[in-house]
């Protein structure tokens, strides 16, 4: 699995070659939420961090067979990305 760009402004895209049946993201205070991944094609996904604040995340996924893969995403602030 892999994640880019990674820190990211906003969007996120997730590379699983597995087919996901649940993505859980956690931020730094260990808050856990259900997310929904966008399907952009075979292996790709996106995950949309826009109007979350500036943190370091957790990202997990659950694949079909129950396997699980984290990876972590710092979302940053666009002022930091001009």
């Amino acid at each position: 699995m892999k994640a880019y760009p990674n820190p990211t402004t906003g969007k996120a895209t997730i590379l699983c070659h597995e087919p996901i049946a649940t993505a859980i993201l956690t931020d730094f205070t260990g808050r856990r939420e259900e997310v929904r991944l966008t399907h952009d094609g075979p292996g790709q996904y996106s995950l949309d961090l826009t109007s979350r604040p500036q943190a370091s995340y957790l990202l997990t996924l659950i694949t079909a067979d129950g396997k699980q893969h984290t990876v972590r995403l710092l979302k940053q602030s666009d002022i930091f990305a001009r």
